[in-house]
């Protein structure tokens, strides 16, 4: 067969992917539904997570497998199926959704971004700084996604300094389209924002408030050293700083839900615990990431000037990029864009007092030390799912122009900061979907068997110190997450190293936690997380730089997350002893097992 023939067939795969995929999975491993309980789990879960990977099905709809087949295959009966999909850690994460909503609405966020720039200069190591500073803190409390569209708007405008002269665009010559269709597969939780990302305009209307939030990202051309490392910066702070907080990604929440589910409700991580460990962890990587970006931002402007000297060409018609940035035009810009979103307005200072408030109670909610707030409803069992969706109803029914005490004329409709109109585009339901499929897959895992069954796979890690084990599982985790879920990875993993730690009467958290920061450690190809697909779809960064810059991320992020696993952590979390809720889990494992036999 020819080389031509070979890459129809390829194209013809590539193009017919989901009929094809969609029968020949199936098909494949059919033999395991009449086999044993947990093998007939395996076989939904290697179709699910196979189908998101492929993107054989659209993920939201694939995420619907477990409540098709568990009931069908005998695993689990439909009404427990579909508690998975509208859990509390669901509606916690509808609610922070909503709220975030309202911050992305009224630009609030990206008034605290542009106010940090304004201040910054020209230095392109300051520069650096301030937007990986600025993107860590955001996503600290919103989407990483919709953080990331908004500061790349913003890098990109300044990353493309470093190769055009003021008032000229850096975009083709021949003026083509700039939009990219983004069209690769990214990490499943939030697969669905990307694709409302795309073919999207921001509009602000009269009232400062961006009713099409999500922003397009085109493609310029390829940017300078400089403007690659800024990029980057962006993609850096968006992913290490979202780790920071219970609520800054997916994978702390589907950990607390997972946790619940295993041990109950006192197994959860408090908002106050987590982020009294991650917060300082996450400080360390941002600092070292930034010393390591100064340092490749060095040697890369060191090549790069060696080679302009070797190129007398070259030299005459390439600007410094250090000079580039060191004229007015960039802090023209920054300021024409806070120009633009003109005073504070009463939509903004109500966005940024309930996500203050909610930020307070969550923290507040269940001390390690003292009795939280939550201690005053135990009898009615109050979480913090409902204090977040109390606030979210707020953003309904809260004006969103300062109310007048005259009385108009010709009386009109009150707008409110959020409504349902702009909530149905804006919100990422598909994200919501995708959750409770995997966490409907992870009730299965537990309920049929399978999570023991793979965790006899692994029972040398027994034998093994329990850093090694750790080392292990992150460094596997991480590499995993570059090509594949990183919710898909924890769901596995979860089981195995929950079961691992019954045996070895260890501390739980000690083997989960680190789990879930490993699953955000992905910063080398652009497929591996949304962020780093909108980095790369900017045009400023190719996926060789990125790979260069962010194996050494991955380094850091991983050497720093074992240390203070094994160190800081011991005194936040009391790994040396293991919990009441772990010992009454095993003591009932024993006495089944007991029965059992």
């Amino acid at each position: 067969m020819t080389t031509a023939s070979l890459c129809r067939v390829a194209r013809l795969i590539f193009v017919k992917k989901r009929q094809i995929f969609s029968i020949a999975v199936p098909l494949l491993f059919l033999p395991l539904v009449f086999r044993s309980k947990a093998a007939r789990c395996g076989y939904v879960a290697i179709n699910m997570i196979i189908f998101l990977i492929t993107e054989t099905l659209p993920m939201p709809i694939a995420s619907f497998l477990p409540a098709i087949f568990f009931p069908i295959l005998g695993i689990q009966d439909a009404k427990t199926v579909a508690r998975s999909y509208m859990a509390d850690a669901i509606l916690f994460l509808i609610g922070i959704l909503i709220i975030a909503s309202s911050v992305e609405r009224t630009n609030l966020h990206k008034r605290i971004a542009l106010s940090g720039l304004r201040r910054v200069g020209h230095n392109p190591y300051r520069l650096m700084l301030c937007l990986m500073s600025l993107s860590a803190f955001l996503s600290m409390w919103f989407s990483n996604t919709a953080v990331a569209s908004m500061m790349v708007s913003i890098g990109k405008a300044i990353a493309d300094q470093t190769t055009s002269r003021p008032g000229i665009d850096s975009r083709d010559e021949d003026n083509e389209d700039p939009l990219c269709d983004l069209v690769s597969a990214v990490d499943d939780k939030d697969r669905m924002e990307m694709e409302d990302i795309v073919n999207h305009k921001k509009a602000v209307d009269d009232d400062g408030t961006n009713d099409e939030p999500l922003p397009r990202v085109v493609i310029g051309k390829k940017s300078s050293v400089v403007g690659s490392c800024l990029i980057l910066s962006i993609a850096y702070g968006t992913s290490i700083g979202g780790s920071a907080t219970l609520t800054g990604t997916v994978m702390p929440i589907i950990l607390n839900a997972m946790l619940t589910d295993e041990y109950g409700t006192s197994s959860s991580v408090g908002f106050d615990t987590w982020i009294s460990f991650a917060f300082p962890l996450q400080l360390v990587c941002l600092v070292f990431c930034y010393l390591w970006m100064c340092l490749l931002l060095w040697w890369l402007q060191k090549r790069e000037r060696i080679t302009v000297q070797r190129e007398e060409s070259f030299r005459v018609n390439t600007r410094h990029t250090s000079d580039s940035l060191s004229n007015g035009y960039l802090q023209t810009y920054i300021k024409n864009e806070y120009a633009k979103l003109g005073r504070t307005k009463w939509a903004e200072y109500w966005s940024l007092f309930i996500v203050v408030s909610v930020v307070i109670l969550w923290f507040f909610a269940d001390l390690k030390f003292i009795s939280g707030w939550l201690s005053l409803f135990k009898s009615t069992r109050v979480s913090i799912t409902s204090v977040t969706l109390g606030f979210a109803v707020l953003l309904f029914i809260i004006p969103l122009r300062r109310p007048s005490c005259t009385i108009p004329d010709e009386p009109k409709p009150t707008r409110t900061i959020l409504d349902w109109t702009y909530v149905r585009h804006a919100f990422p339901w598909g994200v919501v979907l995708v959750i409770g499929g995997y966490l409907a897959l992870a009730s299965g895992i537990k309920s049929s068997g399978l999570g023991r069954v793979l965790q006899e796979s692994f029972d040398w890690l027994a034998d093994v110190d329990d850093w090694v084990v750790v080392l292990v599982v992150t460094t596997v985790v991480a590499i995993s997450t570059e090509m594949i879920s990183n919710m898909g990875v924890f769901v596995i993993c979860f089981p195995i190293l929950t079961v691992l730690a019954k045996e070895t009467q260890t501390h739980p958290w000690f083997y989960l936690i680190p789990l879930v920061f490993s699953c955000n450690l992905a910063f080398m190809l652009p497929v591996a997380t949304p962020v780093n697909m909108i980095i790369y779809s900017c045009g400023n960064v190719s996926i060789l730089e990125m790979a260069r810059a962010g194996v050494v991320v991955n380094i850091i992020c991983l050497f720093f997350t074992n240390f203070f696993v094994n160190t800081y952590g011991y005194w936040i979390f009391d790994f040396k002893s293991v919990p009441l809720w772990a010992i009454e889990e095993v003591a009932m494992v024993n006495i089944t097992n007991a029965t059992a036999v």
